[in-house]
C-alpha cells in the first residue's frame, strides 16, 4: 500500500497531497522525498508570490532548510521596499520598525541616516 500511495504522493501538485501522506506514511518508503518535494512547493510559491506571509509560511515550517536565505533575504528587501516607498508621516515608523527587524540589513544604513537626519 505504501508504494501506490508513495508513487501518488510523488505526482501531487498540492501542499495537501504531500501532507496526507506525511501524516499517514510517517514511516512510509520515501517520507524524505515527499517532505523535500513539499519544501521545494512551499518555497516555489513563496518566490512566485513575493509576499512577506508566504516568507514566512516556509520559515516558520522549515527554519533551517534550503531557502533559508532566501528567505530572510527577501523579506528583508521587502520591509526594505517598505521603509522607502512610505508616505511621509509613517516613514520614521517604518524605518524604526526596519532596524529593529534588520539591523544589519541591506537599507540599514540608509534607515539610520534617515533617523538621524529626521
Amino acid at each position: 500500500m505504501d508504494s501506490s500511495a508513495c508513487s501518488k504522493a510523488k505526482k501531487a501538485t498540492n501542499e495537501k497531497e504531500y501532507e496526507q501522506y506525511i501524516e499517514k506514511f510517517s514511516q512510509g518508503s520515501c517520507i524524505s522525498e515527499i517532505r523535500d518535494l513539499l519544501e521545494n512547493l512551499i518555497c516555489g510559491h513563496a518566490r512566485q508570490s513575493s509576499k512577506e506571509r508566504d516568507w514566512k509560511k516556509y520559515l516558520d515550517k522549515y527554519p533551517e532548510e534550503i531557502c533559508v536565505n532566501e528567505a530572510l533575504e527577501t523579506i528583508d528587501a521587502l520591509d526594505c521596499e517598505k521603509a522607502q516607498k512610505s508616505f511621509s508621516f509613517k516613514k520614521k515608523k517604518n524605518w524604526e520598525e526596519y532596524l529593529k527587524k534588520h539591523p544589519q540589513g541591506r537599507c540599514a544604513e540608509e534607515g539610520r541616516k534617515f533617523l538621524k537626519d529626521n
